[in-house]
């Protein structure tokens, strides 16, 4: 009896493994799962609905989270860029992130108030070695690009931003800039 609930222990472990990788694979992700990696703390949800009051439609909630982040956390160009991990409310706390940092509270904040936001990580075309993370957001079944860390630095210096850049109904389509490695 003990083996054989040993060997569905495996099992079931080795499902839920399966499952979690090929999700983490899935482009589109699901309206269930919302890509599902990134989670929101009851005090990320509070502020994206503080933030969102008055908001109606998807865009205006989407607009007025990528106003909040880009004049509220600033770029750190101090961060151990080799120890990333994603903590929204750290990233509130010190008000300070690298791109990884700022993509993943953004994509928080928008999955909060259930509007689909991936998390995207790739490197520059011309140069393999320069990692970086952005977002996609959909909005009324289209997919833009939000570069929310180059927008941050931007406005900072009084410099045009990257903003909304429509890419179409697939939110795996190909980037101008950046070659994709992952999408969650």
């Amino acid at each position: 009896m003990k083996k054989a609930l040993s060997v569905i222990a495996v099992a079931a472990l080795a499902g839920v493994l399966f499952l979690s990788l090929y999700r983490s694979k899935l482009p589109g992700g699901d309206s269930f799962d919302n890509y599902g990696t990134a989670t929101w703390t009851p005090r990320v949800s509070e502020l994206a609905n503080e933030i969102c009051k008055g908001a109606e439609t998807d865009r205006e909630k989407a607009e007025a989270l990528y106003n909040w982040v880009i004049s509220e956390i600033e770029y750190d160009e101090e961060f151990e860029t080799a120890y990333q991990h994603f903590d929204a409310d750290r990233t509130l706390d010190t008000r300070k992130g690298i791109c990884f940092d700022i993509s993943n509270l953004y994509a928080v904040l928008c999955r909060s108030q259930n509007i689909r936001c991936a998390v995207l990580d790739g490197y520059k075309r011309t140069d393999a070695k320069m990692k970086h993370s952005w977002n996609r957001v959909c909005i009324e079944g289209v997919w833009f690009n939000l570069d929310l860390s180059y927008d941050t630095a931007r406005r900072a210096k009084g410099k045009s931003l990257y903003g909304f850049l429509e890419v179409g109904n697939d939110c795996t389509a190909e980037d101008d800039d950046f070659v994709i490695t992952r999408i969650y």
